[in-house]
């Protein structure tokens, strides 16, 4: 056709037979493409059809099943929790933890019946026999000549305790002068700062993730001891197997939450489990149930209210709770804080 152009377009002739020819042929193969094209695009439906069939479809009510127990659940969990668990732990008899302990703690001001503890910035000085273990984060100011050193755990003998609480790579400092050592958290602005005095005899309850720091006497570091309550059905129902006591002489320097009180267990008061950051070792510690069901559902109180009795002795809780964001992150969160509060972290 490109040899002969003129003649392939003039009838009768031997080059127009052959161009007719050569476009008939061209046709019939773009048809046939059409066709095969078609038919793939069959199989193709058909294997996907396949793959929904034989992968897909069998899952079906088991996703179903799933997605009910999520809306399910959590409502039938809280409804036996309220009414058939926490009957249970609130008539069990309060626990002792340490029933030689003086319940001589108080805070820097005096043994006040209650008082506010916390500030933004506390102000520690030292003695030339003392050192301050505190958490680098809330470390603000240090004078020029103090010397300062890493201590990689809170406790060399309670490792996984250090490090699961974040009571890690703290700075501990010395000075030899009584210049004041600010001590306030540098990233979260609620966040106040309490410091709890524990004389000689003295023990304190307190969970590692809720301290800062403590000031001790250099020959006599920071004590802790682990109390086991394995054999209480209470410990059980409320999920504390472990109780971490500090003891004295020293200073806890403790972190809450927009606010700390400390107040003495002269009367029997009720306070929210999730306030609680500490309390003396010698006192009743008792559980009972939230008053209102709908409270609770609505995840306005803990389902559980923390009771102490037994004056001499303190309890320090935070004034407004951490509360965290709904959702998934909140469901995981739940539970990594269960688990370290039955261990007492």
């Amino acid at each position: 056709m490109l040899a002969h152009p003129v003649a392939s377009r003039t009838p009768l002739t031997q080059s127009h037979q052959s161009a007719v020819a050569l476009r008939s042929a061209i046709e019939i193969c773009e048809l046939d493409s059409a066709k095969i094209i078609e038919k793939l695009r069959g199989f193709e439906d058909a294997r996907a059809a396949s793959n929904y069939s034989n992968y897909v479809e069998p899952h079906i009510p088991t996703a179903l099943f799933a997605l009910v127990l999520m809306f399910v659940v959590p409502p039938v969990l809280k409804v036996f929790f309220f009414y058939v668990l926490a009957p249970l732990a609130s008539g069990r008899p309060p626990l002792v933890i340490d029933s030689k302990a003086t319940g001589k703690e108080s805070s820097e001001g005096g043994y006040d019946q209650s008082s506010q503890i916390g500030a933004v910035s506390q102000s520690v000085k030292l003695t030339p026999s003392q050192e301050l273990l505190v958490h680098s984060d809330y470390l603000q100011t240090t004078p020029l000549h103090a010397k300062k050193s890493t201590k990689w755990l809170l406790n060399n003998k309670l490792p996984l305790s250090s490090l699961s609480s974040g009571m890690y790579m703290l700075t501990l400092l010395e000075c030899s002068t009584e210049d004041p050592i600010v001590v306030s958290s540098t990233k979260d602005n609620l966040s106040e700062v309490g410091i709890i005095e524990l004389p000689e005899g003295a023990a304190f309850v307190c969970q590692p993730r809720s301290l800062v720091g403590g000031n001790f006497e250099r020959d006599r570091p920071i004590y802790m001891s682990k109390h086991w309550h394995i054999w209480s059905l209470q410990s059980w129902l409320t999920l504390q197997l472990r109780f971490i006591v500090f003891h004295g002489p020293g200073r806890l320097l403790i972190k809450g939450n927009r606010g700390i009180r400390m107040e003495t267990a002269c009367t029997a008061r009720l306070l929210s489990q999730n306030a609680t950051l500490g309390f003396s070792a010698n006192l009743k510690y008792a559980n009972t149930r939230c008053e209102t069901f709908v409270s609770y559902w609505a995840g306005k109180e803990s389902l559980f209210h923390d009771l102490f009795t037994g004056s001499p002795g303190v309890y320090v809780y935070e004034e407004v709770p951490a509360v965290k964001a709904g959702g998934v992150t909140s469901f995981v969160d739940r539970f990594v804080d269960a688990g370290l509060n039955a261990f007492g972290i």
